[in-house]
């Protein structure tokens, strides 16, 4: 079947092209359309960036709306489809559990809530605006569909508020944490118990450093240009993925530079739409979200700022008790109270009947333990990311800021998720505002399911905006985020303990010693830095273990001559990365499933519903912790330190010789190590062949500063889906014309287009 399909790829390749240039977007000339009020003037540069010109911000809203559909139509109808909870109408029993997360989390009624409270906002004639864009692109298509429409023999729908909401909450909710980790970890201590499972847990290495490790400074330039103290609306006087604000004294060009690289999975087309709106009263630009207005990561004329994940803990789960087993009725505080039930009717194609979905919701939240196969008990969900907000509100005022105050009402809105937002302005100043509402719990829990009967582990209340971790010109004049903790253990308030492990920023920490002043070509540097501290460490860990079989001694000795650098050719580094998966396996698979190793590695749960586990990127450092510590259960277990240092290189050499021949030269990182661009129809053959770009050789992990990491459960597969940096920027606020960006693979979905895939060797080379 595979030889068929591959044979059928040029005929295929050949009418998709044919469809492909019909629905190539009007770039030039004059459009009649619907729904402006005045002339909106779009012009396309090299990359092809939409610049829009417009009279008013609506009519801006209205051009946007319309570029996002002319290069991203399909993308828009996917991720709406998949937030609404009916991909699986379109595209069958695949995704049907993922229609059934989206069912139960309820994201259609939270933006139902949030659309009635938006239209007595001036947000809302944007959103508007916005749609009928979108709207009348698709009018401007007619017949010539983008070819995914054609092959499906489906026409889309018009685009509504509600449904851009829904997009925006499905983003939120996929970025939040807290609740997934939870329930794994009661899975661990089912299967080894509480003492052993323990030794698993989430555990920050100091060393690593954190975001504000002197608290929250928050300082003012003085009109002699020094430091002084700051008061505003929500400050008292002083008594992953990446990014870093440079202080105007640490800039090689005088003024303040503000750096971003979001780490996310790299599809085709990207998440991001670069976009820039220009009206009589605002300019702004950076990147947007094809079925989102606005600019989310970016400038304006006054302002600049990225945003990384902060990682806090925003959602608990709840055990609850029911009466019975219809779940009609629990009990709460000593009393009994009705259920919410609603019966979800989910049409999936190629069946005759729908699947009904029946969700049960109590006071905290849906029951979710059924769509996580958690038969234990039935398990609620509370998340911020699914209470009624306002951050659509607050990125729009974002978007208008002129300074710091107005940067902060902006950001005080944005209720989830929680974010690193690095902050600079024209006028030199630096700053960071962790956003998102912090729930105050009245009892801790150790990272598990809570009480949700007795009422002594309820949610009471919000940490106060003005305590958030925040800084403004901080004394040694850089601020850099990594997905980092965030604040030393003195800090008063519960945040979580989900952190990334913070080598990243480690690294960046020394190159930010490394000299006074900085300019583009350091940061450019930076996000394509390839040294591995864990890496580099574990090599460290086997400078007296020897074997006496040749082929594995060669393997150690290698591996211990390595600089550190997880170059695509490193021999060094991939045997690291062998070596690792083998460790998990041969000391954490022994006791686990195979299911369970790959969540303990960070696997997502429900693939294109969940992101990876907050597990992830945490193995690496729980192994340390086992191979040091001689009393450990799982090293003991496993027959001592030595017994698996010698037996995960002897694994590993087998692994690699198998995989990669016997000629260890060739054992190089890029060679395991490779990035595929994947359109969704690219998950099948023969559409693979004809639509995804790739596969390339690239370096780099989840710790390296220019993040480049594998999916948790398929490490060496050959697929190529990576998560890295969707995005690059550094935006000089001295003279914004000598700011830089990058999007890969490009602007446009349409493979016919120049823009399909022409930053692709920019991002390859760092450039």
């Amino acid at each position: 079947m595979s030889k068929l399909l591959n044979f059928l790829a040029p005929l295929l390749k050949l009418h998709i092209n044919r469809l492909a240039k019909k629905s190539l977007p009007q770039v030039k000339g004059n459009i009649e359309l619907q729904g402006i009020k005045s002339k909106v003037e779009i012009l396309r540069d090299r990359w092809g960036v939409p610049h829009i010109y417009a009279q008013s911000m609506e009519d801006a809203s209205f051009g946007q709306g319309f570029c996002h559909a002319q290069d991203r139509l399909w993308q828009m109808h996917f991720m709406r489809m998949l937030c609404t909870g009916t991909a699986s109408e379109l595209l069958g029993e695949e995704l049907l559990q993922v229609d059934r997360v989206m069912r139960t989390i309820g994201l259609v009624k939270l933006a139902q809530e949030e659309e009635k409270e938006l239209k007595e906002e001036a947000v809302y004639p944007l959103l508007l605006a916005y749609t009928k864009g979108v709207n009348e692109a698709i009018r401007q298509f007619g017949k010539n569909l983008p070819f995914e429409f054609k092959l499906l023999g489906i026409k889309p729908k018009e685009f509504t508020v509600l449904e851009v909401l829904t997009f925006g909450n499905m983003l939120s909710f996929q970025m939040s944490h807290g609740w997934l980790i939870e329930v794994e970890r009661q899975r661990i201590i089912d299967l080894v118990g509480v003492e052993h499972a323990a030794e698993l847990d989430i555990h920050f290495l100091k060393e690593n450093g954190v975001v504000l490790p002197k608290g929250n400074e928050t300082y003012a330039y003085q009109d002699d240009g020094r430091l002084g103290a700051f008061s505003g609306p929500y400050l008292k006087p002083f008594g992953g993925s990446n990014n870093w604000a440079i202080a105007p004294h640490r800039s090689e060009s005088g003024a303040a530079i503000v750096c971003n690289d979001p780490h996310l999975p790299l599809l085709l087309p990207c998440l991001w739409y670069e976009n820039h709106l220009i009206t009589p009263e605002l300019q702004v630009t950076g990147v947007s979200s094809p079925g989102l207005p606005a600019i989310l990561v970016g400038h304006n004329q006054h302002i600049s700022w990225g945003m990384t994940l902060a990682f806090s803990d925003i959602q608990d789960t709840f055990i609850e008790e029911f009466t019975d087993d219809s779940c009609t009725h629990y009990r709460y505080k000593g009393e009994i109270h009705e259920s919410s039930i609603s019966l979800e009717e989910i049409k999936v194609k190629g069946w005759k009947k729908p699947h009904i979905e029946r969700v049960i919701r109590t006071h905290h939240g849906p029951v979710v333990s059924d769509i996580l196969d958690y038969t234990h008990k039935k398990l609620t969900l509370q998340s911020k990311a699914l209470q009624k907000n306002k951050t659509a509100l607050g990125f729009y005022e974002l978007n208008w800021a002129k300074n710091w105050n107005e940067f902060l009402d902006a950001v005080k809105k944005i209720a989830a998720p929680s974010l690193n937002i690095a902050y600079g302005d024209v006028k030199g100043n630096i700053g960071y505002w962790m956003t998102g509402e912090i729930p105050l719990r009245t009892q801790e829990t150790g990272g598990l399911p809570r009480d949700g009967v007795s009422g002594k582990q309820e949610w009471e209340g919000n940490l106060p905006f003005e305590e958030m971790p925040h800084s403004l010109n901080p004394s040694r004049g850089i601020l850099f985020t990594c997905n980092n903790k965030v604040v030393n253990d003195d800090y008063p308030h519960y945040l979580g303990n989900y952190w990334m492990n913070g080598y990243r920023a480690a690294v960046l920490d020394k190159l930010f010693d490394e000299k006074e002043r900085f300019g583009k070509d350091d940061f450019a540097k930076m996000h394509t830095h390839f040294y591995c501290i864990p890496g580099k460490e574990m090599a460290g860990r086997y400078a007296y273990i020897s074997s006496k079989n040749p082929k594995v001694q060669a393997t150690i000795d290698r591996f211990k001559k390595w600089d550190g650098n997880l170059t695509a050719d490193s021999v060094g580094g991939c045997i690291f990365h062998v070596i690792r998966q083998q460790m998990i396996d041969f000391v954490i698979g022994r006791r686990l499933d195979e299911k369970m190793t790959n969540r303990f590695r960070g696997e997502a749960v429900v693939d294109m519903a969940f992101p990876v586990l907050e597990y992830f990127g945490h193995d690496i450092t729980a192994i340390f912790r086992i191979l040091d510590n001689p009393e450990s259960w799982w090293n003991q277990e496993a027959g001592g330190t030595k017994t698996i240092l010698l037996q995960s290189a002897e694994l590993a050499t087998e692994w690699l010789t198998n995989k990669l021949g016997a000629d260890m030269s060739q054992w190089q990182w890029g060679k395991l190590h490779t990035l595929t661009f994947t359109h969704p129809f690219g998950q099948k053959q023969p559409f693979d062949k004809i639509l995804n770009i790739g596969p390339y050789p690239v370096g780099g992990d989840g710790d390296t500063v220019c993040q480049v990491s594998f999916p948790p459960n398929k490490p060496f597969d050959g697929e190529g889906l990576l998560i890295s940096a969707s995005f690059r920027q550094i935006v000089d606020m001295g003279d914004f014309s000598k700011s830089w960006s990058l999007l890969p693979p490009g602007q446009s979905g349409n493979p016919r287009s120049p823009h399909y895939n022409d930053q692709v060797d920019s991002w390859l080379n760092g450039a």
